[in-house]
């Protein structure tokens, strides 16, 4: 494995990166993808497409693209989904959200404690 070929998932927000470096990576949230090597973060340009195969692909690049606050731009936000087993080509955003019983649970099942 070559140091070329590193790459570093970063948490979207900058001021909480240093707190989540080291924790599993969290599906289904925006995130950097940052090569270690260039300290770059990936981007998919929209501009640039191609039609293969598999459809409609965007030019990828390393690159970090700021805006006027010195944040990232949506270029370089990703977000790693994952997928539905229920549905066909089917991803968790398009799941309905969970249903929950009781909203606001409470103390029914609450056992007085023994004088």
């Amino acid at each position: 494995l070559s140091f070329l070929s590193c790459w570093q998932v970063l948490y979207f927000d900058p001021q909480m990166r240093l707190e989540y470096d080291g924790y599993p990576v969290q599906a289904n949230i925006k995130v950097l993808i940052n090569h270690t090597r260039t300290n770059q973060a990936l981007a998919a340009l929209q501009k640039y497409y191609f039609w293969t195969a598999f459809g409609r692909e965007h030019e990828i690049t390393t690159n970090t693209y700021y805006d006027s606050h010195r944040a990232e731009e949506d270029l370089n936000h990703w977000v790693i989904v994952t997928g539905n087993p229920g549905v066909p080509h089917g991803t968790l955003f398009q799941a309905p959200p969970p249903i929950c019983d009781d909203e606001h649970p409470t103390n029914k099942h609450h056992r007085a404690s023994p004088d």
